[in-house]
């Protein structure tokens, strides 16, 4: 028998179904029953490695696997021990996680070092099989969604295009300025939230924690782009005028900045602005936010 079958059989062992306990005689057996495939001695090899030594391999990929998860979202993870333990639960935090991450394991494997991938994962698992969280507080689906988007901006492929120098615009003429061409990068999406998830990420970086209460259903506009400044993720919160013009940017796609002017002026309530200069003004003072957040990128000249 091949090494691939050997190797395909113990990493069942380690990570789908725990080595047989009992003597060297039943462990034998059933792992015949289970690999009638391989050889006499392939079997005695197997047989051979204690159980609990197995156990100390599956532990160790299993822990890093739960690491993985806590840096991609530790406000999450954190969210879903407050409320297991709201449901119940009175197990340590390391404990609720890992039995969470074998369960993740068997539904949705992660076959590669991709923390992308693994995100992905985890948001598509939290839907179907975290639905008792997710009941109990709605808040979580976009929390995981937060999260795995600033990963997914950290991550992505650089635009071809060139950022926004406001000063250099500053001093075109407005016809000039209106007929700059301007993308949004693919990985940037402005998000309409349902709970105020950006609040919920300045409290964890101001206390290291998830507030007091978890917070109850209140709109959040934000877009999440790439700082040219030090290529980070930086996220902005938006009022509706901003959402309207930055989502009138096609994805990948170059078009004026008249284009998004118009979106953003149309867009406000009635007697918004006195006149068409103070709606310029405006405009122009988001769009050095977004500059300076990534959120745009000219094209190149």
């Amino acid at each position: 028998m091949s090494l691939p079958d050997l190797l395909s059989a113990m990493r069942t062992l380690i990570l789908d179904d725990a080595p047989p306990d009992g003597g060297l005689a039943a462990r034998r057996a059933c792992l015949h029953e289970r690999f009638p495939d391989l050889t006499e001695t392939e079997i005695a090899d197997l047989a051979n490695v204690p159980p609990e030594r197995m156990g100390v391999y599956t532990n160790l990929v299993f822990a890093g696997e739960r690491g993985m998860l806590r840096w991609i979202f530790p406000k999450s993870l954190e969210a879903v021990v407050r409320l297991k333990r709201i449901g119940g639960e009175a197990r340590d935090e390391g404990d609720i996680l890992y039995d969470l991450t074998r369960d993740l394991h068997r539904t949705r494997p992660w076959h590669n070092s991709s923390q992308r991938a693994l995100a992905a994962n985890f948001q598509s698992y939290a839907l179907e099989h975290l639905r008792d969280l997710t009941d109990a507080w709605p808040g979580l689906v976009d929390l995981i969604n937060f999260e795995r988007t600033e990963l997914d901006v950290f991550y992505a492929l650089d635009f071809a295009g060139r950022a926004i120098d406001v000063a250099e615009l500053a001093e075109l003429s407005v016809g000039d300025l209106l007929a700059k061409p301007v993308a949004r990068p693919p990985y940037i999406v402005p998000k309409r939230y349902t709970h105020d998830v950006l609040s919920i990420h300045e409290t964890w970086h101001e206390d290291g924690a998830l507030p007091d209460a978890l917070p109850p259903a209140n709109v959040c506009l934000t877009v999440c782009g790439r700082s040219p400044a030090n290529l980070m993720p930086a996220w902005l919160r938006l009022d509706e005028q901003e959402f309207a013009a930055i989502s009138a940017a096609p994805a990948g796609v170059f078009t004026d900045l008249n284009t998004l002017a118009t979106a953003y002026i149309e867009s406000a309530p009635p007697d918004t602005f006195a006149d068409e200069a103070q709606a310029f003004e405006a405009f122009l003072i988001a769009l050095a936010r977004w500059a300076h957040a990534g959120v745009l990128y000219l094209g190149v000249e």
